[in-house]
Formats: C-alpha cells, structure tokens, sequence
C-alpha cells in the first residue's frame, strides 16, 4: 500500500516486535482495549454532564467538548494499536495519533489560559464550609422568621382580642390615588360586627369602594379634608357629639391612621341616649333659671295686671254712654288680661313640671281666640293667616287649653319668622290653620309657604337648644317645649314638607290611645 508516497507492504505488525509471545502479546492487547473501552465510557459521562448543566458557560462548555475529543481520541489510538500488533496499518495509527495531539495541544492550550479561573474553583472543603456557614445562616433565618412569626401572631391576636372587646363599630378607610398620588376618594371596610348594633343597620350599609359614590354628603362636607389631613399627618381627631347622622342617632366619631396599613380607622359610638341626658340636663338648668325668673316676673306682672284691670272696671264705670266700640275695647282688655295670667301660670307649672289640666275646648272658638294674641306680629311682618275650620264648629278636643295655646303661638310665631326672613320678593307670605279628623285622631295643622326645613335638620328640630336661627333670635326651647307639653296632653306633633311645612299637633282618640 502506498501512504504519502510510501509503500508500507513490507511493514511488520507490532507482533514481530514481541516475537509472538503470547504471554506478553495477549496482555498487551488486552490492556490497550481496556484503556479503549474505559476511554470511550468517559466521554459519554462528560457529555451526559455537559447535557444536564444548561448553566455552564460558553468556555466552560468548549472546554468540555475538547476534554470529549481528547480522550476519545486517546482511546482510538490505544484500538488502533491493538489491531496492528497483528496487522500493519500504521497509516491509520499515524492519522489517529496526529489528531490526538492537535485535539490534546488545544486542550492545553485552553486549560492554560483558563487557569485562573479554574484556581478559582472552590475546593470540596471550601464547599463543605460555605454549605455550614448557609445551614447556619438559615437555620438563624429560621429561628428569627419563627420568632417574627409568633410575635405578629400574638399582635394579631391581641388586636383582635381589642377589636373584639370593644363596644365601638370599627370601619377602616383606605385612600385611592390618581396618577399624580393625590388622593381623589376612599373605600371603607367594617372590621367587626359592633357596627351593627351602633347604628341599627347591617354592616354592609357602610362598606363601599367608593365614598364618592355612595357617601357624597360626607365627601362634599369637612370630613373628607378630615380624612386627608389624619392620613397626611397622622395623629386622631374626636368628634362628640360627631356630625354623621345615621338611622337618627347621634354618635361619637374618633377618626386615627393606622400606620401598618397606612389607612385610617374609624371608632363609631351610638351616643344617642347620653346626648339626650346631656342636652335634657341643659335643658332642664335653663327651665330651672326660667322657674326662678318666673317667680318674679309673675309677681312684677301679676300687681301691673291688677292696676290695669281696676283702672279698666273705673273706665267703664265712668263712662255714661258706653259705645259699641267701647264695649269691645274693655271686653279684649278683660280677656287679654286673663289670659297673660293664664300664661304666666302655666309657665310656672311647666319649669316646675306640674301635671295639666285637661278640659274640652271648642277648637273653633278656641282658635279664634289664639289668632288675637298673634294678630299684632301678623301685620308687622305682612303675613296674611287663613283659617279653613269656620265650618266645624262641632270640632272639639281634650287637652289642656293654655298648653295647647302656647304650642300653637309658637308654631305660628316660627312660620311667621320664618316668612319674615324670606328673601322672595313679590310672593305673598300665607300661614293657614287647618283642622281634620278621622277614626283614629284629630288634628290641628299649621302650615305656611315658606322656605321649609332642610331635610337634615327635620330629625333633629325637637331637640333642646337646637336652632336656625341667627343668636339672639331663638333659643332652641320652643319647639322642644311644644312637644313636651304636647306629650303631657298625650298629643304629639309630626312635622311634613312637600311645597310648603306642615306642622300637625295630634290627638288620638281615647280608643287609640
């Protein structure tokens, strides 16, 4: 055979060399396929290693392709040897063993340049040290994450423990943002079932995504800049009596920012019973002052009342010819005169919370009869009084006449105040009396077409010392008083709006009672 220009028929296989001595020929061979076979299972791991680690880096990888390339080519070196001890294919054997050297010069090469890097190889002690050091580090993290873990739970617990032993309804407010993080509204969540029995209404009455939307009062008003400064600025504020007015109770409000959840919480307490113990107290202190003025002011009143009331009798008496006119005149002195004793009296019974008596009147005389002791404030102020009962003249009732006259007076003293601030030019200003009855009452209804109440006041306008009006004009007591010398007769008044205020002074029948 001709190889580069070489004949290699006469070359002798590795064979000769040995002399054909099997006890050392076999072994020989013997060992070069070993080495062949052992070489050939090693690339197979590197590969399968090189398959699984998909992290390796490109030199890492490269390096490892050499490392496959060099022992196979290790291993068919060692085969080829073995096949020529009896063959002389020593062409093929130079082929291998020059692509052995070029893959092994190329593996060395690399390997040298990569020596730093591979120096820089953690040993397996250096392994073992680092994977303590992690046990310990996360066997500490465990315990640190163990104990955080016990102690939120012992604060949750705690919070909730709190949470649940008290009696306020808990709501918490979390803001919503725009884009530019300025808060634009809230949403609100109950956190316990307190709420409930604070305001008498399911708790989901107060939860919303949306306060916008379906708390616009609260919005329009100051609480809303509550909310922002509180969560701005931290700290609480306290609100007692609070203005949310909710099922027509009155509540304390105690508004505070949660600072782990960066939202505000609202404390809700249905204070309804220790306002009116409070606002009766007040009440009662300036009845008791009343009583005490009263005293005197009946007696400055009464003897002025007994001048005018002789001089009155003199007056008639000397005149010979007592006109028509005349008479009329000491007649309304006489029942004028009665009747501010019968005020006066009747004040005194009420601060002293003396029982009244209950007689039958005639409404329609009877009213007659109130409609003179309010005709002076009617002309000054213009306002034009309509009565629609002339025709029930039938129409009676069992109350208490000077109570009944003092409710009254001021219910059209009210409408006559109010009709007198109106600003509508050119509209006449009308009050009427009206009287109704059916099988189960009978009423007494003043009415007048004025501005009306606002809607968030008609829950509140029997309450002591509450009032519309400017300070000086009104006290807050009328209408408190009316309705409880209303309920001293066992009447009651109820208020209605539609295009003008309706105010009806009702008496049941003894059946209904």
């Amino acid at each position: 055979m001709n190889f580069l220009g070489m004949d290699t028929v006469d070359f002798m296989p590795h064979g000769h060399c040995v002399l054909w001595q099997e006890k050392i020929l076999y072994p020989m061979v013997a060992s070069d396929v070993t080495i062949f076979l052992s070489y050939s299972a090693i690339p197979f791991g590197l590969f399968y290693f090189y398959r699984k680690r998909t992290d390796l880096s490109p030199k890492v990888k490269a390096l490892l392709i050499l490392f496959v390339l060099f022992i196979q080519f290790c291993g068919f070196s060692h085969l080829i040897t073995a096949y020529n001890y009896w063959n002389a294919e020593y062409h093929w054997e130079l082929i291998i063993k020059v692509l052995t050297a070029l893959v092994s010069l190329a593996t060395a090469i690399v390997v040298i340049k990569n020596i730093k890097a591979l120096l820089e190889i953690p040993s397996p002690q250096q392994y073992s040290l680092a994977n303590k050091k992690l046990k310990e580090l996360n066997d500490n993290l465990e315990e640190q994450v163990k104990a955080r873990t016990e102690e939120l739970q012992l604060k949750t617990s705690l919070l909730e423990s709190i949470i649940t032993s008290i009696d306020d309804g808990i709501v918490e407010y979390t803001p919503i943002k725009d884009k530019e993080n300025n808060i634009v509204d809230f949403s609100a969540r109950v956190l316990n079932d307190k709420i409930e029995h604070q305001i008498g209404l399911p708790k989901e009455n107060m939860e919303t995504d949306s306060m916008n939307r379906d708390f616009p009062k609260y919005i329009e008003d100051k609480s809303f800049q509550d909310f922002i400064d509180i969560y701005n600025n931290g700290g609480r504020k306290v609100y007692d009596p609070s203005s949310i007015k909710l099922n027509q109770r009155t509540y304390r409000a105690i508004y505070t920012k949660n600072i782990q959840n960066n939202t505000i919480l609202l404390f809700l307490a249905n204070i309804t019973e220790q306002e009116n113990l409070r606002m009766q107290s007040i009440t009662n202190s300036r009845l008791s002052a009343i009583g005490e003025l009263t005293g005197g002011v009946a007696h400055e009143i009464n003897s002025p009342l007994q001048i005018i009331s002789g001089a009155a009798r003199q007056a008639e008496r000397q005149i010979k010819d007592v006109t028509e006119d005349q008479k009329k005149s000491f007649e309304l002195i006489r029942t004028t005169i009665k009747r501010i004793s019968k005020i006066v009296k009747n004040l005194k019974r009420l601060t002293h919370q003396a029982s009244d008596e209950i007689v039958t009147l005639n409404i329609s005389n009877f009213l007659d009869e109130v409609k003179g002791f309010v005709s002076m404030k009617l002309n000054a102020a213009s306002v034009t009084l309509i009565s629609t009962y002339k025709d029930q003249d039938d129409f009676s009732l069992e109350a208490n006449e000077v109570a009944l006259s003092q409710i009254l007076i001021n219910l059209i003293n009210n409408s006559i105040d109010e009709l007198a601030d109106s600003k509508e030019n050119g509209k006449e200003k009308v009050i009427e009396i009206q009287i109704s009855q059916n099988e189960h009452s009978k009423s007494i209804i003043i009415s007048d077409n004025g501005r009306g109440i606002l809607e968030e006041h008609l829950s509140k306008i029997f309450t002591p010392l509450f009032t519309t009006k400017e300070v000086g004009k009104g006290t807050g007591l009328g209408l408190s008083l009316s309705s409880r010398l209303a309920q001293n007769m066992g009447a009651h008044i109820q208020v209605m709006h539609d295009e003008r205020t309706h105010f009806h002074v009702i008496f049941n029948n003894k059946d209904q009672s």
